[in-house]
């Protein structure tokens, strides 16, 4: 959908490259790769029209360029729902719960991301934590840290 000025811009779906322009899931740049996406969940903020979020968005366009995708989230239903819309799409996708801030269930997510998909090429560290309007600034900014440093920097080693 193209807006003319028409529609306040709420009023727009998100918008990923569809299919139908020519991406299939058994050819394009990741044919063959099997990605874990942490944090690869959408967030419902209570938004009428929520925009897409970052990880759901780089699950579905990797599933689109071809690769077999593990979508982690602390929301075992947000994760689902992404993997949902890739399969839904002709891609494959699994759902796992884990929360990036904790060294024992993210390592146990890696293992089952790999066991899942039959090993992994590439880990997308997209978790962030901490964020939610209206929380203590002093806790949301710890468990924001705790998350950022724990995935990003501890994890990827």
């Amino acid at each position: 959908m193209i807006n003319d000025g028409s529609q306040p811009v709420t009023a727009m779906p998100p918008h990923l490259p569809a299919p139908a322009l020519g991406l299939t899931h058994d050819r394009g740049q990741l044919a063959g790769r099997r990605l874990l996406v942490v944090g690869g969940g959408q967030q419902d903020y209570g938004q009428h029209d929520p925009p897409i979020g970052i990880g759901r968005a780089i699950s579905l366009l990797a599933a689109r360029e071809g690769a077999t995708v593990a979508v982690a989230d602390l929301d075992l239903a947000a994760a689902r729902e992404t993997a949902e819309r890739i399969t839904a799409e002709g891609g494959t996708a699994v759902a796992l719960a884990g929360d990036a801030a904790d060294t024992e269930q993210s390592a146990r997510t890696i293992t089952d991301a790999a066991a899942a998909l039959g090993g992994l090429d590439a880990l997308v560290l997209n978790a962030s934590g901490g964020l939610e309007r209206g929380a203590d600034p002093d806790v949301t900014w710890s468990m924001g840290f705790d998350t950022v440093t724990d995935a990003y920097l501890l994890k990827d080693q």
